[in-house]
């Protein structure tokens, strides 16, 4: 979890039930109530529901050296539209579909950050 950035009131874990990872705000869960990811608990799984970060996202920084929060996953999200564009342009349509998607994972991390922020 060293690829995303500590920010007080900002906590990183994984769900109890999946193990993905997840952004929440506070310092602990209440009463020793489980965390769960986005996915488990639209499946009615109990717990404290946290924000769903793509696999991705945490991958790539560990690589890229980078620290992850909301700006740099923005960031991120638009390089990776940029690249997606240049591709198309030079015909290639799978590097642009590849691009695209590690785009909408970065904005999916990006919402994430955003959403446990607000909740603080």
């Amino acid at each position: 979890m060293v690829a995303i950035k500590r920010r007080v009131g900002l906590r990183v874990e994984r769900c109890s039930q999946c193990r993905r990872t997840v952004v929440l705000a506070g310092e602990m869960t209440s009463g020793g109530n489980a965390l769960v990811c986005e996915l488990c608990a639209a499946a009615s799984l109990p717990g404290v529901r946290g924000h769903d970060v793509p696999t991705f996202a945490i991958e790539w920084a560990e690589a890229a050296g980078e620290v992850l929060d909301a700006a740099v996953c923005a960031r991120e999200a638009q390089a990776w539209d940029v690249e997606a564009e240049m591709a198309e342009r030079g015909k290639q349509p799978d590097v642009a579909a590849l691009a695209r998607q590690r785009a909408a994972w970065m904005r999916e991390s990006h919402r994430a950050f955003l959403a446990a922020e607000g909740e603080l």
